[in-house]
């Protein structure tokens, strides 16, 4: 089962006997929009070279200037409010379409992907990218159970997901890297991993992706490694030294999107979880 620890009790009791593969605990604040009845499904971005800035707040309405795609420096020339806008709409997807996602954007996607910051710029992260259901099914029948295939209220919306990109991190590169001339330390010892940055930086790549999606208008969802990484990665041809972190799903969204049952939670506020000058 994904998205429920084996053997631990189902964190979203009801009537529908679902070990819910959704990101319930990954996404929370987001969903309030998601799950508004009032709110209007999500829009697709317009086109990069047309994007205007939003009006209110302050902003007035104007083109934004963009250089060719392959520049990624920060010209100045786009305004901030694009980026609020992306971030505001971004929510995990529960329901796809089936129509396959047009092989430029996708490419675009992984691209920028990959441009995700990594410790010592070691970059041990790869995507192992899942096309058509012919491939997506490899992911689904080994991480999820047949009982819960047939049982689960989501298990239809999720699955027409049209690309599943599996994420791995790889500890042994952090190692190696961190004992090279630049990065060893002084004294020889051995650098003490106190924090696994190699799974950091792997989900410094699922957030860029997950936000390149909003950008695009594009659903995503992202679902958690808790059962099946072994099979996986035996079915998959994965090398052993891989760690699987979870899969995003992309494709059009579709609706209705069940909310999730977090949705209910209250936001901490930047008072309960900003601390300044100490806790």
């Amino acid at each position: 089962m994904v998205g429920t620890p084996p053997d631990a009790p189902d964190p979203d009791p009801d009537p529908d006997p679902d070990p819910d593969p959704d990101p319930d605990d990954a996404d929370e604040e987001d969903e309030e929009h998601a799950a508004s009845p009032t709110a209007p499904a999500p829009a697709r971005m317009p086109p990069r070279s047309a994007r205007r800035e939003m009006a209110g707040d302050g902003f007035t309405l104007r083109t934004v200037a963009r250089g060719p795609a392959t520049d990624n420096r920060c010209t100045g020339s786009v305004p901030a409010m694009e980026f609020a806008e992306v971030v505001r709409r971004r929510h995990m997807t529960r329901n796809f379409r089936s129509t396959p996602l047009d092989g430029e954007v996708l490419e675009g996607l992984l691209t920028q992907t990959l441009t995700a910051p990594s410790a010592g710029n070691t970059q041990g992260r790869d995507l192992v990218v899942l096309e058509g259901p012919a491939q997506t099914s490899r992911y689904w029948e080994t991480t999820t159970d047949a009982d819960w295939r047939s049982t689960s209220r989501r298990f239809e919306g999720l699955s027409r997901a049209p690309v599943v990109v599996l994420a791995f991190s790889d500890p042994d590169a952090y190692v190696e890297r961190y004992a090279e001339p630049d990065k060893a330390r002084g004294d020889g010892a051995t650098v003490e991993w106190v924090v696994p940055y190699w799974h950091v930086d792997a989900a410094f790549a699922v957030m860029t992706l997950l936000l390149g999606a909003s950008d695009r208008g594009l659903g995503a969802a992202f679902l958690g490694n808790f059962r099946g990484e072994d099979a996986l990665k035996a079915e998959l041809g994965v090398p052993a030294r891989r760690a699987w972190l979870g899969a995003v799903l992309l494709g059009e969204p579709e609706l209705p999107d069940p909310p999730s049952s977090s949705v209910a939670r209250p936001r901490r506020t930047v008072a309960d979880s900003v601390h300044r000058a100490g806790w």
